[in-house]
């Protein structure tokens, strides 16, 4: 299959709405391009592929005569900086491309159909422009692409299509063209003959060479008779230049053209045009040998488990101390990372988790989401509402990486870590190469970052790009032996009422780490029941300890005697 490259890029361009990346660069005629490349491979299924491109260069037709598209427009600016990224997105997808000085793209398609032919092989042309018409044979077909009304749609052009909506063969498309004249060529035909005459003349007489012949003996009105006679050497002069050339000097070969997956050069550059749906499409990865786009800043970094209540204490007071920190925390609250600049090149990470912390953890999350500890996180909302579920403080937040994402850019659709990562840095998130692929939800495999958010927050610190290399820092304390345990309790919430508030159920936290009120019982999991009174929690274990329906972690004291601390507040 050969596409007219220039044809379907102009039918992108004025056919899909303008986009651009966050630097400003115009990118709609190439997604509108490989949109419709894509379509065309999944209906065609080619072996072998190419494009072929006009150059800015006369071609022999403008020598020969000076007002050979003389009436054209300029290429708009917006769309001639996208043609030589296009033809480097081409190169990198492994796809030959053919220019040729002198000639337009018409005729190097017109000689690769030719040269497909005389090898044995079927050819399909994808173009918008009907003069290619003229090639349809028995072993060429023209795939006419045509937009209306947004909608882009193609039309297999085989020689029985074609004579039933012309009436005479392909070829003879010249021999309309020389009558009737090309206004988008500016080919003047022959004065005075418009389409009716023409197309009538040609279904009857078949060529201008036969009505020639046959003049003034044709059954035609007078003043088409005399208009023909005075036209003779405009017909015979738009006839060739509307004919395509299919002998032009290109080496061309179709086994040179066979289709190959692309390079790893593709990545990078659809990064670099945003195009995060084609990258999900094609299967890219970033390539391992990738180079370095900043040079890396020399950051000291401790991380740090915390389970004592002295622990938790020390850290709480250098939170408060901070500008701010960085906070990111699991839907069902069972577990939360915080991390903050302790010096120049220096960082801290303290990681909570309700599995292992031995104080009282209602304590310790309401310390932690009290005003005194200005924060940083993404997608605060969900955030908030569980924090309210659980009768606990949303105060101290000064910055949502995901509602900063979707002011930038409302139609981006997508506003996880990971795609805002992706977007505003041109790189991807390492992904934890030692945990097994499903170790984690999709949504927080990638999106449980928080040296990422801090990235995003304040991209011109130098800490901050030094922390990009910490990606993942939370599915690597997730790798310990409770990661099994998190991993079995990220089930949906059944609660009703946090359904109709979430709007939808992809956002309800799960709510399966309550732990049992009875201390002296071991079960830290929760389950629900539904009681004919008011909605309640059981301890798994059946030790007839009950969680109110308002809470998730039950921080009350039992009577019964117990090894762990009593409730303390800091």
């Amino acid at each position: 299959m050969v596409l007219d490259g220039n044809s379907i890029i102009n039918r992108a361009y004025y056919g899909v709405r303008p986009l651009t990346t966050r630097d400003g660069f115009f990118t709609h005629a190439i997604f509108g391009f490989l949109t419709m490349l894509g379509r065309l491979l999944d209906e065609e299924k080619p072996e072998a592929l190419c494009v072929a491109f006009d150059r800015r260069e006369p071609t022999f037709r403008h020598l020969e005569y000076e007002g050979y598209k003389a009436t054209r427009h300029a290429m708009p600016e917006e769309l001639a900086m996208q043609m030589p990224v296009l033809k480097d997105v081409l190169d990198a997808m492994n796809i030959p491309r053919y220019e040729l000085a002198g000639f337009e793209a018409d005729d190097l398609i017109g000689t690769i159909s030719r040269k497909c032919e005389s090898a044995g092989w079927d050819c399909a042309v994808a173009t918008g422009d009907k003069d290619s018409l003229q090639l349809v044979t028995e072993r060429t077909t023209v795939k006419l692409i045509s937009t209306r009304m947004g909608q882009t749609t193609t039309k297999d052009m085989t020689p029985e299509s074609f004579r039933e909506v012309y009436g005479f063969a392909p070829i003879h498309i010249v021999d309309l063209k020389a009558l009737m004249g090309d206004a988008s060529d500016n080919i003047p035909g022959v004065p005075g003959v418009g389409e009716k005459t023409a197309m009538a003349l040609i279904q009857k007489y078949q060529s201008i060479d036969e009505i020639y012949r046959l003049l003034p003996d044709i059954e035609a009105k007078p003043n088409v008779i005399k208009k023909l006679t005075e036209g003779e050497e405009s017909a015979r002069q738009s006839f060739h230049l509307a004919t395509i050339v299919t002998d032009a000097p290109l080496e061309f070969s179709p086994q040179d053209n066979l289709r190959k997956a692309p390079s790893d050069a593709l990545y990078p550059l659809f990064m670099k045009l945003e195009f995060t749906k084609l990258i999900d499409k094609y299967g890219l990865k970033p390539p391992a040998d990738i180079p370095a786009a900043e040079e890396p800043v020399d950051l000291t970094v401790t991380a740090e488990a915390v389970t004592t209540v002295e622990k938790a204490k020390e850290y709480l007071s250098l939170f408060r101390k901070a500008e701010h920190v960085t906070l990111l925390a699991l839907p069902d609250l069972s577990g939360v990372i915080v991390d903050f600049v302790a010096g120049e090149s220096t960082a801290v990470s303290a990681e909570f988790y309700f599995s292992r912390y031995e104080g009282d953890w209602n304590a310790l999350l309401r310390a932690l989401f009290s005003d005194d500890i200005k924060k940083v996180s993404h997608n605060v909302k969900d955030l908030q509402r569980a924090l309210l579920e659980n009768g606990l403080p949303i105060e101290g937040f000064i910055f949502d990486t995901a509602l900063a994402g979707y002011l930038l850019d409302a139609t981006a659709g997508k506003y996880d870590i990971a795609s805002l990562f992706a977007a505003y840095f041109h790189q991807t998130l390492a992904e934890p190469k030692h945990l097994d692929p499903d170790a984690l939800p999709p949504n927080l495999r990638s999106a449980s970052c928080t040296s990422s958010i801090m990235r995003l927050s304040c991209p011109s610190a130098p800490y901050s790009r030094a922390w990009s290399t910490r990606a993942c820092a939370w599915t690597r304390t997730l790798s310990r032996p409770s990661a099994a345990r998190w991993k079995c309790s990220s089930r949906r919430s059944s609660s009703t009422s946090m359904k109709r508030r979430a709007g939808r159920s992809t956002s309800i936290p799960p709510s399966s780490s309550a732990r049992c009120s009875l201390n002296a019982c071991s079960s830290r999991t929760a389950k629900r029941r539904r009681p004919a009174g008011r909605r309640t929690r059981t301890c798994s274990k059946n030790c007839g300890g009950r969680i109110p329906s308002s809470k998730r972690f039950c921080s009350t004291a039992s009577t019964q005697n117990s090894a762990r601390p009593t409730a303390t507040v800091f």
